[in-house]
C-alpha cells in the first residue's frame, strides 16, 4: 500500500493517517459526514479534514480557491483515487450532476422549510415589501432579500415572478 510522509505524518492511500509517533490518529465526524481532527500542520495546530490531508499528500498542495472533492460522493471514502482538487463551483456542479444537491433542505445549515420559502415567494409575487414579510414571518430581511434576488432557494424562487 502506498504511503506518503507529509508534515511528519504517514498518510496511506486508503485514507489512514499515522501520527508522528506511529499511532493511528483519531478522527471525529464534524456533523456533516466529514472526518476532522486537530493536527500540527505546517508548524501550527489546525483543524483539518481527513480528505484534505489525503488529497494534499497524494495530489500536492491545495491550489488557491480549491477544495478536496470526493469523486464518488461518499464522504467516508477517503482513498486517494476518490479525491481531487476542484474549485468550489466545480465541486458544487459535480455534486448537482451526481444528484447530491446541497441546496434547500439538503443543506446542513438550512433553517427554512420549502413551504416557508414558497410562502415568502408568494408574498413577494403579490408585491409585499421585504421588511413587511420579515416582520410578519419573523425571518431576517437579508434571507428574504436573498430569495427575492434569486441568490438562495433558486430551485423554488425561479418559478415565481417578482
Amino acid at each position: 500500500m502506498k504511503e506518503v510522509i507529509i508534515n511528519g505524518y504517514r498518510v496511506f492511500e486508503n485514507g489512514v493517517v499515522l501520527g508522528k509517533r506511529g499511532d493511528k490518529l483519531a478522527w471525529y465526524d464534524n456533523g456533516r459526514g466529514y472526518l476532522i481532527t486537530k493536527i500540527n500542520w505546517d508548524g501550527a495546530w489546525k483543524t483539518k479534514a481527513l480528505h484534505t490531508v489525503v488529497c494534499e499528500a497524494f495530489h500536492g498542495k491545495r491550489p488557491e480557491g480549491c477544495e478536496a472533492a470526493h469523486l464518488d460522493g461518499d464522504s467516508t471514502n477517503n482513498h486517494k483515487d476518490n479525491l481531487k482538487w476542484l474549485t468550489k463551483t466545480e465541486n458544487r456542479k459535480q455534486m448537482y450532476q451526481d444528484g447530491r444537491d446541497v441546496s434547500g433542505i439538503n443543506n446542513a445549515n438550512c433553517k427554512l422549510s420549502e413551504g416557508l420559502v414558497r410562502t415568502i415567494c408568494h408574498y413577494l409575487e403579490q408585491g409585499f415589501k421585504v421588511s413587511d414579510i420579515s416582520r410578519k414571518m419573523a425571518i431576517g430581511r437579508s434571507t428574504i432579500s436573498q430569495i427575492k434576488h434569486k441568490r438562495q432557494w433558486v430551485h423554488i424562487s425561479k418559478d415565481y415572478s417578482f
